[in-house]
């Protein structure tokens, strides 16, 4: 029963917007069937004869229609119900339920409308006065700095669960209510602790065995750690990369899907009924290329003519988008930007690059700059960055694709090109220890110990110095420019040789525990 109460906060809520226009075509299409019988509304897996190519149309352009009308969400004044196999004492089926809360509530919980319900849910949910709420806050910041919870596993909080420290927990949860759950504040005090400045504990630790924290657990960095570390390592200026082409963007499609919205239902159902029936007929049309070109491709494949092949999907992905946004254009006119309402990104803008955009795509950018989450191939995600399936779903554990990953991957190159903001700093030193120190600084936050140089010294095959120019009194001008060129050059050389050294330690640091893992 207690499920069923907590649930009656949040049923009013409707996710589906498409409903009452949806219902609305659907009702005039059986009319429509009934005058005409050439509406079928036939399965899709049946021989596609004329009927049913007029009805697959139609679908296809209601769907298209109000595709950008699903999303988001409203309230509707419903009850919950207990279902109609629900056995136990203290409730019968089909029951209206009354809106309730799992612990005690000294207020009264006296609402009816749905949006007043979830005021009212959310209210008691993040009360001071909820005995569960602050300390799951306290309690998941916790594991976030120090590696491990006061209370394991996080998910799995029962009515008998105890802290390994509950002292602790109760005086941090006191001290979140006093900061008015400031959560910068709340991290700011437990950064501050004199245990987070001790080494990590790198002992294995038994999933319920109790911790007292002499120090934080080692871990590895996130996926967006590494990621961001790395970046600053190898790119350029790394916190101005942002795409600002995107955000407005994203603020035009926001605008562009609230106009479409109120105009659309600001219609009757007869009107959009005709427009689809106008533009089932366009569609049909663009099907029928879309199946020449559909062709033509089986034969590009079968002839392994990759350049037509190409061609050919370009044109068969542009009338696919013609033929998804037909109908909206016809409802918002000509000049209404519906490119923004069907897609998730800008067009790409054909132009020349400059050379530090083709060194550095636009791809390199912090993890609070990537889309989240990122493609399944991506850095991050093969690093443990969560799908967003479900709540905390991200992962740090170590595989043998991320090791190849930060072994052989792209950003390694990056990370030792000559232009990346670690390769400058080194080509600034002159002396061969200050090069390596500074990478070391880098790379590990400290200087390289007494043996880190000396096995560097030895390790890496690093050229002699180059002999220093002596000029005469009996040379020429122009001997003596002859000279000093060949010197340059010389020096050139041996740093171009020191340097393609060095990108082996580099190389070599980043592959490294101390690296990937707080310490």
């Amino acid at each position: 029963m207690e499920y069923y109460q907590m649930a009656a906060h949040t049923y009013g809520i409707i996710t589906r917007m498409q409903g009452k226009t949806v219902d609305g075509i659907k009702k005039l299409a059986k009319d429509f069937q009934k005058r005409t019988e050439g509406m079928q509304m036939m399965p899709m897996t049946s021989k596609p004869d004329q009927a049913e190519k007029q009805a697959r149309a139609f679908r296809q352009a209601v769907q298209d229609m109000l595709l950008p009308l699903q999303f988001g969400a409203k309230h509707k004044d419903r009850k919950l119900k207990l279902p109609h196999d629900y056995k136990y004492d203290d409730g019968k089926p089909h029951q209206a339920i009354q809106a309730g809360v799992i612990f005690e509530n000294e207020g009264e919980l006296n609402s009816s409308g749905s949006s007043d319900l979830v005021n009212q849910y959310a209210r008691w949910m993040t009360s001071p006065d909820n005995p569960r709420f602050t300390k799951v806050v306290v309690n998941r910041i916790w594991k976030k700095i120090f590696g491990r919870g006061l209370v394991e596993p996080l998910n799995d909080w029962r009515e008998d669960t105890e802290a390994s420290i509950p002292e602790l927990l109760d005086h941090l949860s006191g001290l979140l209510i006093r900061l008015d759950y400031d959560l910068r504040e709340f991290q700011r005090v437990l950064l501050n602790l004199s245990i987070f400045e001790n080494q990590a504990f790198d002992k294995e630790l038994e999933a319920l065995t109790p911790y007292y924290f002499q120090a934080p657990t080692l871990q590895r960095m996130t996926a967006e750690q590494l990621w961001d570390s790395i970046l600053t390592l190898a790119v350029p200026d790394i916190d101005d990369r942002k795409h600002k082409e995107e955000v407005r963007f994203l603020q035009t499609k926001k605008e562009n899907l609230e106009k479409y919205r109120l105009k659309v239902e600001g219609m009757s159902s007869d009107e959009l009924f005709e427009i689809v029936k106008g533009g089932r007929k366009q569609i049909v049309e663009i099907q029928k290329d879309m199946n020449s070109i559909n062709a033509q491709m089986k034969e590009a494949v079968e002839q392994d003519d990759r350049e037509s092949l190409g061609r050919l999907k370009k044109a068969q992905n542009e009338m696919r988008d013609n033929q998804r946004w037909a109908l909206a254009t016809q409802i918002m006119g000509d000049e209404f930007n519906v490119f923004s309402m069907y897609k998730n990104y800008p067009p790409k803008r054909k132009r020349q690059l400059s050379d530090e955009e083709k060194r550095y795509p636009i791809y390199l950018r912090r993890a609070s700059e990537q889309n989240s989450p990122a493609n399944a191939d991506h850095f991050l995600r093969e690093f443990g960055q969560s799908d967003r399936d479900l709540i905390d779903n991200s992962r740090k554990d170590a595989s043998i694709p991320q090791v190849l990953n930060l072994m052989n991957g792209g950003l390694r190159w990056k990370l030792i090109d000559k232009h990346s903001p670690l390769a400058k700093a080194v080509i600034q030193k002159e002396r061969l220890e200050d090069k390596i120190i500074t990478i070391y600084e880098a790379m590990m936050q400290r200087s390289p110990t007494e043996m880190e140089m000396e096995l560097c010294m030895n390790s890496l095959p690093f050229p002699d110095l180059p002999n220093a120019a002596e000029l005469k009194e009996s040379h020429t001008p122009k001997q003596k420019e002859q000279i000093l060129q060949k010197a340059k050059k010389q020096k050139e050389h041996y740093q171009n040789r020191v340097h393609n050294e060095l990108r082996h330690l580099a190389w070599a640091l980043l592959n490294t525990r101390e690296f990937s893992f707080i310490q």
